[in-house]
């Protein structure tokens, strides 16, 4: 049988939806939708992952994507890796799991066209929020990048002022009905602009304040307390990554926080009622989660054994002699090349935060040129600290 005549009646439904309690009913069928008679046509799986995340950010209904036959020789499989990269991690703080767990359901269906030779692939999809609502979201969080001005801060206080920020202004919301059409409350809308939640829409609204701020950050599914579908986030410092669960930290004041930047084999350690397991959600077998139970996961956003605990140290005073200057860039350029080389590090975990002057995860010749370039600076009068030039001259 050719491909054509494999794919012409082939049809995928999948669902996404997520409660601290229980499962809704997402599996159920819903509508099909008329697709608009509009053909985007794409070269390539990534240009078509592409048109698709264009699509799920604008809250499309449908969208349909001409493809070569070229582009999906193995059928089903293909299409699968086009949903997958359309999540995939951009930076941007609506895409990656933003977009990932906006998503109520979807379901994708492909059709031979014999005249055109190509394959017509409709997308379909529900989401938790209107494109209305999200830029409600976006224009409170802008908002609040310029109130909270965290471009100012470290990587942990950041961290922490959005953490806080969200256990005190968000509740539970036990009143959900898993039935109703309403789907505010697995979102980041449902957080940020009606203050009630399910842990659904915390860790989308942890995720989205998070990446906004130069924090890499993802978010976690699971089991809470071996039973109900939860999620939860992780969010990096330094080399490695910590858990953080603002819905279990809901009402508790800074000093009691239980589930804040914890590591691995501690998450848990502070509460005996409640635990965490990474796993899929019930009746997910889509190839949105296909990933977070991985070894390339686990290697690519590497979770510290143990919690966090903050230390002093100065953005770009490596040796610590009270100054930044040109032995702080050498320094950094003799690990970039020593990484480069043999993959082994030079610096302890102060030394890495010092010289990971632009937070993006890595000890380069791009932070070695900002340690100069402030070097100079501060050598003709400069008074601003690392931070504020960073965010001043250089726009970080």
């Amino acid at each position: 049988m050719k491909l054509h005549e494999k794919l012409l009646a082939f049809f995928i439904s999948s669902a996404m939806a997520v409660s601290f309690c229980t499962f809704p009913s997402a599996y159920t069928a819903f509508e099909p939708y008329i697709a608009e008679e509009t053909f985007t046509g794409a070269e390539s799986l990534e240009e078509s992952a592409d048109i698709l995340r264009n699509a799920m950010k604008n809250r499309q209904d449908s969208v349909v994507i001409a493809v070569s036959p070229k582009i999906i020789p193995e059928g089903k499989s293909d299409i699968d890796s086009i949903v997958k990269m359309s999540f995939k991690e951009t930076g941007v703080p609506d895409e990656g799991d933003y977009l990932r767990f906006g998503i109520y359901r979807y379901r994708y269906n492909a059709k031979y066209d014999e005249t055109e030779k190509v394959y017509n692939i409709t997308f379909q999809m529900q989401y938790n929020t209107t494109l209305e609502q999200e830029q409600a979201v976006t224009n409170r969080i802008e908002s609040m990048m310029n109130e909270f001005d965290l471009k100012t801060k470290k990587p942990y206080e950041r961290i922490k002022i959005i953490y806080d920020y969200v256990t005190e202004n968000v509740s539970y919301d036990n009143e959900h009905d898993d039935t109703s059409e309403d789907r505010t409350a697995y979102s980041a809308y449902g957080a940020l602009i009606n203050g009630v939640s399910l842990c659904q829409g915390n860790a989308q609204l942890m995720y989205r304040l998070l990446t906004m701020s130069g924090i890499s950050s993802r978010i976690i599914p699971g089991k809470g307390n071996d039973d109900a579908n939860h999620a939860w986030n992780i969010a990096r410092i330094g080399r490695k990554y910590y858990y953080l669960d603002s819905t279990w930290d809901e009402g508790f004041s800074e000093e009691n926080y239980r589930y804040f930047m914890r590591g691995s084999q501690d998450f848990d350690s502070l509460s005996a009622s409640n635990t965490h397991t990474l796993q899929k959600w019930d009746g997910t077998e889509s190839p949105i989660y296909s990933d977070y139970e991985t070894e390339s996961f686990s290697a690519r956003y590497p979770v510290a054994e143990s919690s966090f605990i903050p230390f002093e140290y100065t953005l770009g005073d490596i040796d610590e002699n009270n100054a930044v200057d040109a032995r702080d860039a050498t320094a950094v350029l003799v690990e970039y090349a020593e990484m480069s080389t043999s993959g082994e590090t030079t610096f302890n975990e102060k030394e890495y935060m010092s010289a990971d002057v632009n937070n993006d995860g890595v000890t380069d010749s791009s932070d070695a040129s900002h340690i100069l370039a402030y070097y100079s600076y501060v050598s003709t009068g400069g008074k601003a600290d690392m931070i504020n030039f960073l965010k001043d001259e250089v726009n970080l």
